[in-house]
């Protein structure tokens, strides 16, 4: 099992319902997580509001999702979130080092929750790439600030004023692990028995 077996985690509903969670993983997997991702090729995507990499194969992905089995969460957000969840087929991994970053966004076109997962070596507040959350594009409103540290991770359901960013990075090297749980969609949970 890679999750640990009773991963600590506190909901929050301020700026929007989310959870947070620390020691996601058994120090050892995710050690050998970090290991395989510092030994992969990546690319990077930029677009008008984000730049990161990505892995150049996918097959690294597939190798982390077996490791961290991210299908082991979604009881865990289901109950805290109040919704039902499909079973994660896949991982995207996003590597974030000196002038990467995230401008805010809200996916809200997405019915999804999704967990970011952070992996990384000695992260400091000074390296930048802290994630914000907030209710408004200008993350003024109810904003809070959700460190990269490693083997913690957060879980937010996408929606309207779900505003999340990452703030650019100024150096090292941050990994995140992105899960999409799809939201069940209301006619399947109907008819549930």
């Amino acid at each position: 099992m890679a999750v640990r077996g009773n991963v600590e985690h506190a909901l929050r509903s301020d700026p929007f319902p989310h959870v947070l969670m620390t020691s996601v993983l058994k120090t050892v997997v995710a050690q050998n997580c970090l290991s395989l991702l510092d030994n992969v090729l990546w690319e990077y995507r930029e677009g008008s509001f984000y730049r990161f990499m990505v892995p150049a194969r996918d097959c690294v992905n597939e190798r982390i999702f077996c490791l961290i089995e991210p299908q082991r969460f979604q009881t865990l957000l289901e109950k805290s979130l109040r919704c039902e969840l499909e079973v994660p087929q896949c991982i995207e991994i996003h590597r974030y080092e000196s002038r990467c970053g995230i401008g805010p966004h809200t996916d809200a076109l997405c019915q999804e929750v999704r967990l970011v997962m952070s992996l990384n070596t000695h992260w400091n507040p000074d390296q930048g790439g802290i994630w914000i959350l907030a209710c408004d594009s200008d993350l003024k409103t109810r904003r809070i600030l959700l460190p990269s540290m490693n083997n913690t991770a957060f879980a937010f359901s996408t929606g309207a004023t779900s505003f999340h960013a990452l703030s650019t990075c100024r150096e090292g090297i941050i990994y995140s692990i992105i899960t999409r749980f799809l939201r069940r969609p209301a006619n399947i949970r109907e008819n549930k028995v």
